[in-house]
């Protein structure tokens, strides 16, 4: 059985989907000259809430309540989704009940 190494394939395009964090891929790919296209549009959103809004608002009472459902109710989730003639906008980092963890892909300047 041969390698995977050792299939070539001829093809007119490649769909590249690198994910988060890919800027050593498009370095490499820009210093061959090989062409890369973006898709045409997409748009995340970041949106931070304090956690006792949130859950005052999914478990229905007060700010004051909140701490004492917090004995027995978990972190309350929720994400923001809306289209705008036909495209979706929605929001990325939705971290109820956690942390949210910086993830830069490059230095800060």
């Amino acid at each position: 059985m041969e390698k995977s190494s050792d299939i070539e394939f001829i093809v007119d395009k490649v769909i590249l989907a690198t994910g988060h964090s890919a800027r050593d891929i498009f370095e490499l790919l820009h210093s061959k000259s090989i062409l890369i296209e973006g898709k045409t549009f997409a748009m995340g959103v970041r949106v931070e809430h304090p956690q006792a809004l949130i859950d005052s608002l999914q478990y229905h009472c007060t700010l004051e309540d909140v701490e004492h459902k917090r004995d027995y109710l978990p972190a309350a989730s929720y994400s923001l989704v809306h289209q705008v003639a036909g495209r979706g906008v929605y929001s990325f980092c939705m971290c109820p009940g956690g942390i949210i963890a910086p993830c830069a892909t490059a230095p800060v300047k």
